[in-house]
């Protein structure tokens, strides 16, 4: 049985908006975490590619960009 993509809240809100979206797997290279690294991996085009960045403040516990 294949494993389920985890949604992050990103996809919940474009769920909520009605927005179409596509979730792709990709190997993680933790010596090049840039999208532009990505889409070169997935053969796709850099402008046509978006991540979500996760960050962890001091004041708020998670920021989703």
């Amino acid at each position: 049985m294949a494993q389920k993509i985890q949604k992050t809240n990103v996809c919940r809100l474009l769920d909520a908006a009605g927005i179409a979206y596509e979730l792709i797997e990709y190997e993680v290279d933790d010596s090049d975490l840039s999208a532009t690294h990505v889409a070169q991996q997935l053969g796709e085009d850099a402008d046509a590619v978006f991540k979500t960045i996760v960050l962890e403040g001091d004041k708020v516990k998670h920021l989703y960009v």
